[in-house]
């Protein structure tokens, strides 16, 4: 009978403290509409006039409400401790505890949509366009973890947050290794960011990663590449300063692209010129002027060897190749697409078992990948048409179609 009245006791004191619990649940929840209505239309108002652009940023990641979510916790646990009776010390512990976690918790929530936010307005200034600064948003933001986690553990364990903090310093090497790619990337992406290395949307080649592309992302941990075969590669950050890295952005910057590709032009095809020929070749528009001047040079280096014997050795005379290249450079310089304060020339580099390379040099004043093709196309399918005016045969290994001519006693056509 004592039991059940004592049961009974307990479950009506259980019962008497539900309007107290009831009471500071509707508080809780009026708290955090006033705090809401606060920080939306006072605090968004005045943030409004000040920054719009931070405004519009801070609406976006949703700050002012994950801010709010502070009062109600706040209420609960001084109301705990204000409405009940001593002797639930426990549940007033327990509560206080959870409450105290939640606020830790919603306050990292809140901080980190803040930082968001600042850096999402960072993004739109000029600035952002060389300097990256991602990957120090990413270190606070994880050093805000680390810390928010020591403290929320110390709050359960009721623990001292300084101490518990000196104490992983046992812990060091494991943590090394476990963020071991974390720390290689803080070095790599602080060194990339001074040093102004990579940026996204740069174009990169990293060999060794198998990436030629565009970079999508710079984070603490992975840079992201979309290949121009649109597949995505990841690699760790600290490769960008460990590893060979191409960049391509002086090229978008310069506004101009370089064009270098050899003609491989048949050793036996080329040839002293005959007066005919030069006569031919003075018809050219672009050979006029250079001919006329070279002919004086020439005639005054020949006339002191007239007496020699041999003189088509003793003697200088243009060659079929050498008006070729002369053309080709002329030519280039004449081209209105191409950017004549850079180099812009046509040389011979050493001979190989191809014949002789006559290499197109010089740079595009246009990048855009498509049109810049068609501009160094248009070269090359030109120098490649008049090589025949010029007595030339572009070199070619031999085909089934030269084959087989000279089996049926004819001369093969090409070379």
């Amino acid at each position: 009978m004592a039991s059940k009245l004592a049961l009974g006791d307990t479950v009506a004191a259980a019962l008497a403290y539900i309007p107290v619990l009831l009471v500071i649940s509707l508080a809780s929840v009026a708290a955090y509409y006033l705090a809401r209505l606060l920080l939306l239309y006072v605090l968004a108002f005045l943030l409004r006039r000040l920054h719009g652009e931070l405004y519009r940023r801070i609406k976006a990641r949703r700050v002012l409400q994950r801010i709010s979510h502070l009062a109600p916790a706040a209420v609960i646990y001084i109301g705990v401790s204000a409405l009940l009776p001593p002797a639930h010390t426990t549940v007033v512990g327990l509560v206080q505890v959870c409450t105290l976690v939640y606020m830790v918790i919603a306050s990292l929530v809140a901080v980190n949509a803040a930082i968001n936010a600042l850096h999402d307005v960072y993004l739109t200034l000029e600035v952002a366009r060389t300097r990256v600064i991602k990957p120090y948003v990413q270190v606070v933001q994880t050093v805000l973890y680390v810390l928010g986690s020591i403290l929320v553990v110390s709050i359960v364990i009721h623990r001292n947050p300084v101490n518990l903090f000196l104490g992983l310093g046992a812990m060091a090497a494991v943590l090394m290794l476990i963020f071991k790619d974390a720390i290689l990337g803080l070095v790599a992406s602080i060194q990339a960011s001074v040093n102004n290395l990579v940026k996204p949307g740069d174009w990169v080649v990293v060999p060794s990663r198998n990436a030629d592309g565009t970079v999508l992302e710079i984070t603490l941990t992975i840079v992201k590449v979309q290949n121009w075969d649109r597949t995505i590669v990841t690699f760790p950050t600290y490769a960008l300063v460990s590893e060979s890295l191409q960049n391509w952005k002086g090229m978008s910057e310069s506004n101009g692209r370089r064009i270098k590709t050899p003609l491989y032009i048949d050793v036996r095809s080329v040839h002293a010129c005959s007066p005919e020929e030069v006569a031919r070749f003075q018809q050219v528009m672009l050979l006029a002027d250079y001919i006329a001047e070279e002919k004086k040079v020439l005639e005054r280096q020949n006339a002191a060897v007239e007496h020699l014997a041999l003189p088509g050795i003793n003697s200088v005379r243009f060659t079929n190749l050498g008006m070729f290249r002369n053309y080709a450079n002329r030519y280039l310089k004449s081209h209105p697409l191409l950017d004549h304060g850079d180099t812009c020339m046509a040389r011979l580099l050493p001979a190989t078992d191809k014949g002789i390379p006559l290499e197109i040099y010089c740079f595009s004043r246009i990048t855009e990948w498509e049109a810049y093709e068609g501009v160094q196309g248009d070269i090359v399918e030109h120098l490649l048409s008049v090589a025949p005016e010029f007595g030339l045969r572009i070199y070619q290994h031999l085909s089934g179609a030269d084959v087989r001519p000279n089996l049926s006693g004819a001369e093969p056509t090409a070379q």
